[in-house]
This record gives structure tokens, C-alpha cells and sequence, in this order.
């Protein structure tokens, strides 16, 4: 992870000391530009609520009954069972991830990121760090090809372009509430999810990830997201690649490695150091949507 040491007469984003915590991800890619752009927001926060409710799969299903979520202290069942059906199949796997996903409290990952747009000339990857802790705080750490800082905490999510010299604040508001909503324990994942179609893929092993299509049910979340594929770990249970698709066609694969959860995070972890004399550009987008 990036060694963030404070300069003098520095700006500090998210002062609050991580406490001695165990930690997991979140979702958001930040553009290499100066400018501040609403759209982008709007695109970079349907992605991580996309992401958190894929991450619970609490998906209702449309017709026939599924196999229960297991109440506290039951016995999770294997979705590769070879006698489940095809239902009782997904019922299981949506099991698995949400009992992995309530016992998160950090997360750390290296991330590649892969990017086709229309503004590109060509393909662009990127590398860095994912950083979660519940249960508002996530950070992206963009190192190569530029170095780029994004800090969601709360309703504010700030971005540092350090080759540019410039920062980019937003007042993310009721965005904001909908992400850690939906990471958390503290929403209904179901009401999400009931935006979304999912069908599953699953493997012939546990050494395989399930794959998952998500397509957005009604007009209005396909305005911000043409489609989603999400690979989940078939031991962990946990996402390690993640596709989205743009109405615009723009696409962007996320995969992660070396995973970690609920390990003890480093002091500072999610404090963002702005040198003195950055041009800090401030976005209120409390209210939209």
C-alpha cells in the first residue's frame, strides 16, 4: 500500500484513526483529468451499489420457490451439490455469499483494471489497491499508469491527481447512504437486487468461479448501466472479477488478487494527504439522482 506520510501544511482528507480492525472492498475508478464531472459521479457510484448488491445476491426470483436463506447457526449447503436443482442451486450460492459477506468488517486487494472508451484512444490498464472498512470507508489507490487517490467516507468521496496537481471533492449525499446501505448489514439487499435480472453460470468445481449476469430490469437503471458480470470464488465466496458495461458501450473489467478480509489495517489507511497549494475543486451533488 501506498506510504501516504503527511508534508507539511498538507490538506488531510479522512483523519479519523483506522482503528485495529479486521477489513474488505468496495468499488470506484477515477478518471485522469482535472475537471470535475457529474455523469462520471453518477456512472463511478451506479457501479459500487451494482457491485454491493451483487455481492449479496439477495435476488428475488420470479417464479417457483428457492431455497431459503439459512437462519443463524444453520448448516450452509454446498451450491454444487449435485442433488439441488437448478433453483435450490442458486438459493445456496446466494447463501454462501451473504454469510461471507456479513462476516466483513475490512477488505484489501490488489486490483487491475481494464478500460475501453469512447474518450480513449486505446485500451487502457490500470494497477493499485482496494480498501474497505465498515462502515463507510473505502479507498482506491490508482499506481500505475498515474497515480491517482480516490477516499469514499461517509457522504464525501475526494480524488487526488498527484501528476496534475489537482483535487476533485464531491458531496456525494444520498449516494453516499445507498452505498453503505447496501454494503452493510444495515439495508435490504432484496430491494435492491429487485432492479436487476441475474441467471448464474456454475462450475464443474470448487477451484472454478460462478459467473454471474446481472441486466437492469427497468429503464432507469439501464440509463446508468447496460449490463454487469460479477466471477465469484468458489471457495471464498467472495468477488474476484468484475465486468460493467455502459449504455455508451464503454466497458471496465476489475479483477482482484490477494484478497484479504477482516485483517488488522494500517494506521492511516484511509487518510488522504493533499500537499499545500493543490487546486481543490468542490462538487455538491446532495439531492441528485
Amino acid at each position: 500500500m501506498i506510504d501516504l506520510q503527511p508534508e507539511p501544511n498538507a490538506t488531510a482528507f479522512g483523519s479519523r484513526t483506522a482503528p485495529a480492525r479486521r477489513g474488505a472492498p468496495a468499488d470506484g475508478a477515477s478518471r485522469r483529468t482535472g475537471s470535475a464531472d457529474t455523469s462520471s459521479l453518477v456512472s463511478l457510484v451506479s457501479l459500487v451499489v451494482s457491485l454491493a448488491a451483487a455481492l449479496a445476491l439477495a435476488v428475488p426470483i420470479s417464479s417457483g420457490a428457492m431455497m431459503p436463506a439459512p437462519v443463524a447457526g444453520e448448516e450452509l449447503v454446498d451450491p454444487l451439490a449435485p442433488e439441488l436443482s437448478q433453483r435450490d442451486r442458486l438459493g445456496a450460492l446466494i447463501a454462501q455469499v451473504k454469510a461471507a459477506q456479513a462476516g466483513i468488517e475490512t477488505m484489501t486487494a490488489d486490483f487491475e483494471r481494464h478500460q475501453e472508451s469512447q474518450l480513449l484512444l486505446e485500451p487502457e490498464t490500470s494497477r493499485g489497491r482496494f480498501s474497505y472498512q465498515a462502515p463507510d470507508r473505502v479507498r482506491w489507490e490508482y499506481r500505475q499508469p498515474h497515480p491517482i487517490d480516490t477516499l469514499i467516507e461517509g457522504e464525501t468521496m475526494v480524488t487526488y491527481y498527484a501528476d496534475l496537481e489537482k483535487a476533485e471533492r464531491y458531496e456525494i449525499g444520498e449516494y453516499s447512504e445507498r452505498v453503505f446501505e447496501y454494503l452493510g448489514a444495515r439495508g435490504s439487499l432484496e430491494t435492491l437486487m429487485k432492479y436487476f435480472e441475474l441467471t448464474a453460470d456454475f462450475p464443474d468445481s470448487e477451484a472454478e468461479a460462478y459467473h454471474l449476469t446481472l441486466l437492469p430490469r427497468y429503464k432507469r437503471v439501464s440509463k446508468r448501466l447496460d449490463s454487469m458480470e460479477l466471477w465469484i470464488d468458489g471457495r471464498r465466496f467472495l468477488p474476484v472479477r468484475l465486468r460493467y458495461v455502459l449504455p455508451n458501450g464503454d466497458v471496465t473489467e476489475f479483477s482482484f488478487e490477494d484478497l484479504e478480509t477482516n485483517t488488522v489495517l494500517p494506521e492511516g489507511a484511509f487518510q488522504l494527504e493533499i500537499p499545500e497549494g493543490t487546486e481543490i475543486r468542490t462538487v455538491d451533488l446532495k439531492g441528485r439522482s
